[in-house]
C-alpha cells in the first residue's frame, strides 16, 4: 500500500534514520517504491530487472543516507541513484551483449575456419582416395559413404567378406600414410 509522505514527514523520517532509527527507512521505501519502480521499468523495460535495480537503489540510499544533504527532495536524490543504477545496468547489459556477439562471431569464424579446414582435408582425402586402386576405392566408398556392411559390400563387389575387410584395411593404411607424409611436408619450413 503506497502512502505518500509530505515534505515535513520526509524530513523527519530522514532525520530519524540519520540518528540511527533505521526502521523509519521502511516508511520511505513504502512511500517511493512504486514511483521508483515505474521510473526504472520505463528505462530497462523488464519487470525483474526493474525490481532488482529498485532494491539496489534503496540499499544504496540506505547506506548513504547520512551523506544526503537535504538541499533537494529525498525523492530527487533517490531517483538520481536509481537513474545511475539503471544506466549502469543498461551499460553492463550492452557490454555483455556486445561480448556475447563477439564470442558468437568468433565462434562462428572459428567454426567457418574449421569447416574450411575440414573441406580442405576432405579434398585432400578425396584426392588420395581417387588415387587408390579401384578395389580399395570402391570398398571404402561403399563402407563409409553408402554405409554398407561387409556382407553387402562383398555382395556388390562379388568377393569374399575377408577380401572386403582387406581392401578397406589396406585403403585406410594408404590414406593414413599419405596424410602423414603430407602433414610432415606441410610442417617443413619454406
Amino acid at each position: 500500500m503506497e502512502k505518500r509522505v509530505n515534505r515535513e514527514e520526509e524530513r523527519e523520517l530522514i532525520q530519524a534514520v540519520k540518528a540511527g532509527n533505521y526502521r523509519q527507512f521502511d516508511r520511505l521505501i513504502v512511500a517511493y517504491q512504486k514511483p521508483l519502480y515505474i521510473f526504472i521499468w520505463r528505462m530497462v523495460q523488464d519487470e525483474d530487472d526493474a525490481k532488482d535495480i529498485c532494491q539496489d537503489t534503496f540499499f544504496k540510499a540506505y547506506k548513504k543516507i547520512k551523506s544526503f544533504k537535504e538541499k533537494s527532495k529525498f525523492s530527487s536524490w533517490l531517483f538520481q541513484i536509481g537513474y545511475r543504477k539503471a544506466l549502469d545496468f543498461l551499460a553492463k547489459k550492452k557490454r555483455q551483449r556486445t561480448m556475447l556477439n563477439k564470442m558468437e562471431a568468433k565462434s562462428q569464424t572459428a567454426g567457418n575456419e574449421r569447416q574450411f579446414e575440414i573441406k580442405q582435408e576432405d579434398s585432400v582425402i578425396g584426392k588420395i582416395i581417387d588415387g587408390l586402386q579401384r578395389n580399395h576405392r570402391t570398398a571404402l566408398h561403399l563402407f563409409y559413404k553408402e554405409e554398407m556392411t561387409y556382407y553387402e559390400i562383398a555382395s556388390v563387389m562379388k568377393v569374399p567378406i575377408n577380401t572386403v575387410k582387406s581392401h578397406i584395411h589396406r585403403g585406410k593404411e594408404i590414406i593414413r600414410d599419405r596424410l602423414s607424409r603430407k602433414h610432415q611436408w606441410d610442417k617443413q619450413p619454406t
